[in-house]
């Protein structure tokens, strides 16, 4: 066919998605003949978001009426169409007879708006709606006004313009100043992505049970003998502004493996407490809507430090402990045997309380035996159970290192909801599945689900963000703000660089005095500019590891302050004690030295869920500007999108990032966090809590 007789015409729309989803355009001919998998792919960029358009004009046959629809995707996988709508509904038409741009309505708002296409020089086309009614004609000759006229009253195109204005304003972008935007033609990985709110709760679960090895609480036994027993709101699970909890029945049920005692200042595990104190805690907990599960000390050593954190945690990391293998190995039946004794005990105790409609949500690897624990003991096909893991999950490869993985991935399975913060963990775990189960992932009415022993498995992938209204109200407060302004007084007004982390050798804490210490020898001007506040927490589960990295920090530390001086360097660390609270290093002391800092700097070499970098993006608000120097290992990265990513194992090119940092003006430093702070703003633990909900209600 001749070039004449083909058009070219560019696709925009406006559409509101979920983190990692991408908008596609399904239809007629060159539209992808209605094959989901030959779908034409529209972009976004952080700046343009929530505008999708095809990256360049489409070939498409002049004056062929055509028929299509906007979809959305996710890993590759049809989720849904756009708006929403019935499969027999929202169907968009055109009849291209000149190259133009068509501007679709944002479809996620769900109004009624004309369709309408526009080109700078000419329009020409007609699209309906699915009803039938056109809603512009041929433009030509003396209709050109009238229709100028319409776009300009009518256009989505109006509409989308002044949202992305209105946007850029909230968001204190220099139209002009575009050095920092993303082109479309880069990668768009979900990072680049933005979620909107799902509304309120709609389930007919009648209770949630929130599951989880360490029950999210602050247990003290006072000097007057009564216990104090508060929320840890640093963890995940516990209850939190605007709960779930606040809008249906909720149960945490975990196991109390310590207690703190004030009167000697130490921990005590539950195996010392008298048949009275535990009666009274376990009173005290059930007026809490928490119900315990005791672990003796024994089964928690097999359990928790031989192989949930000495087995497990490194390999899930995608890291293989060879440094105690013999040990590993010698005791490896008895770790394992630990494991299912715990999640054994926690399935009698959440079968003993549910009742048919409840709905049980697991928390992380240390329970992935329980679903299929579960659905033993209850026998019930109408129970619904997630499992979400908060820890990355590893490569095929590693995981078959395992001596029991067939074990652990049929009782992950058992579930009815698997979910990962990020789709290569998810896709990690399918490989897996079909390789060592036989198991293969396919779309069903747009969810990634794997048929598993009659059941259908969906796998889904939903970052959570931080609790933004207590943060930013905490690191407001006073006491947060002395503390602030007592650290920078302390280093006399340096340009202070911040990293909090765990001693454990996959956090790369050595990484980040390395390329500290490669800054200090490449920029000599800055010595007497900068201090690193580095704050260290050592962690019992793991002791050999945190030792030896502990060992390798401090002599480290040692070295940077022989050659630069004591000024350039502030480093402590800190026990977390047997449940890992921070007692030495509170979370107004995290919030104070993020508010008095500069730059967050994190090196991990692997890691899962970590709020800490989302936390000082949010505080670093004008004209308090921050920047956050990121491992493209975490899974931070995957969702801050202004973040400066590394490769964490060059470190000189991380010595010239962090004077990159340093030299950040607050223009740039601005920018960077109005790419993300809306995200970090808009999706708490309750909204994250109400997707889940509403992933496993369609699994009914």
């Amino acid at each position: 066919m001749a070039e004449e007789e083909y058009v070219r015409v560019r696709f925009r729309v406006a559409v509101n998605t979920e983190l990692g989803d991408t908008v596609h355009i399904l239809g007629d001919q060159e539209l992808g003949c209605w094959d989901k998998n030959k779908s034409v792919v529209l972009v976004t960029t952080p700046a343009s978001y929530p505008i999708w358009q095809t990256p360049r004009p489409l070939r498409l046959q002049k004056g062929v009426r055509l028929r299509y629809r906007y979809a959305i995707y996710n890993a590759g996988k049809f989720q849904n169409w756009a708006n929403n709508t019935t499969e027999n509904s929202g169907y968009h038409h055109l009849t291209p007879t000149l190259s133009f741009d068509i501007n679709d309505p944002i479809l996620s708002f769900n109004k009624d708006y004309d369709m309408t296409v526009q080109d700078t020089n000419l329009l020409v086309a007609t699209m309906e709606q699915n009803d039938g009614n056109s809603t512009a004609g041929d433009a030509g000759g003396s209709n050109d006004d009238a229709l100028q006229n319409t776009i300009t009253r009518n256009s989505p195109t109006t509409l989308i313009s002044e949202f992305v204005r209105e946007n850029d304003k909230v968001n204190n972008i220099d139209e002009e100043d575009d050095d920092y935007e993303i082109g479309l033609n880069e990668d768009l990985t979900s990072r680049e992505l933005r979620r909107h709110k799902t509304g309120s709760v709609n389930t007919t679960a009648k209770r949630v049970f929130l599951v989880t090895y360490n029950l999210p609480l602050v247990i003290r036994y006072t000097v007057k003998g009564k216990w104090d027993v508060t929320w840890d709101l640093d963890q995940l699970s516990a209850r939190s502004e605007n709960s779930i909890a606040d809008k249906m029945d909720t149960l945490w049920i975990g196991v109390v493996t310590g207690v703190f005692v004030e009167s000697t200042k130490k921990n005590l595990r539950t195996d010392d407490l008298t048949d009275e104190q535990r009666k009274t805690l376990t009173e005290k907990l059930k007026s809490m809507d928490c119900y315990a599960v005791f672990v003796g000390s024994k089964v928690h050593e097999d359990f928790n430090v031989g192989f949930c954190k000495s087995v497990l945690w490194p390999m899930l990391h995608n890291a293989q402990a060879l440094t105690h293998l013999n040990e590993q190995m010698r005791d490896y039946k008895k770790y394992w045997l630990g494991y299912q004794r715990v999640n054994e005990l926690i399935a009698a105790r959440v079968a003993n309380l549910y009742k048919e409609g409840d709905f049980i949500w697991i928390n992380d690897y240390h329970l992935s035996l329980l679903p299929r624990a579960l659905r033993t003991r209850l026998r019930e096909e109408s129970v619904t159970i997630v499992i979400f893991f908060h820890v990355p999950f590893p490569t095929s490869e590693v995981f078959r290192s395992l001596p029991t993985r067939t074990e652990m991935l049929q009782g992950i399975l058992a579930a009815n909801v698997v979910g990962f913060h990020t789709f290569s963990h998810a896709r990690h775990f399918l490989t897996a599945c079909a390789r060592f189960v036989g198991v293969g992932s396919q779309s069903q009415m747009g969810d990634l689900c794997i048929n598993y022993e009659g059941r259908s498995v969906m796998v889904c992938t939903n970052h959570v963000g931080i609790e933004s209204a207590m943060i930013m109200r905490e690191s407001k407060s006073k006491p947060v703000v002395a503390k602030a302004k007592e650290l920078r007084a302390k280093h006399n007004g340096r340009t202070l660089f911040a990293s909090f982390e765990y001693l454990q050798r996959l956090n790369g804490v050595a990484l980040t005095l390395l390329a500290y210490e490669i800054f200090l020898q490449t920029y000599p001007r800055q010595r007497s500019k900068v201090c690193l506040v580095m704050r260290c927490a050592e962690i019992d589960e793991r002791k050999h590891d945190s030792d030896k990295t502990k060992g390798e920090c401090e002599e480290l530390v040692a070295r940077i302050k022989k050659q630069f001086g004591e000024e350039v360097i502030d480093y402590e660390s800190f026990s977390t004690g047997i449940n890992g609270w921070q007692f030495d290093f509170t979370r107004n002391d995290r919030l104070a030295l993020w508010v008095a800092s500069k730059v967050l700097i994190k090196t991990s070499v692997q890691e899962g869920l970590n709020m800490t970098p989302l936390e000082f993006v949010l505080v670093k608000e004008p004209p308090n500007e921050g920047i956050v120097v990121l491992s493209e290992f975490t899974t931070a990265c995957a969702v801050l999108n202004g973040a400066i990513r590394i490769n964490p194992w060059d470190v000189k090119t991380v010595a010239d990032t962090l004077y990159q940092a340093y030299q950040a003006g607050n223009v740039e430093c601005r920018k960077r966090r109005a790419r993300d702070v809306e995200y970090i703003s808009m999706l708490p633990s309750s909204e994250w809590t109400n997707r889940i909900l509403l992933d496993a209600e369609r699994t009914k």
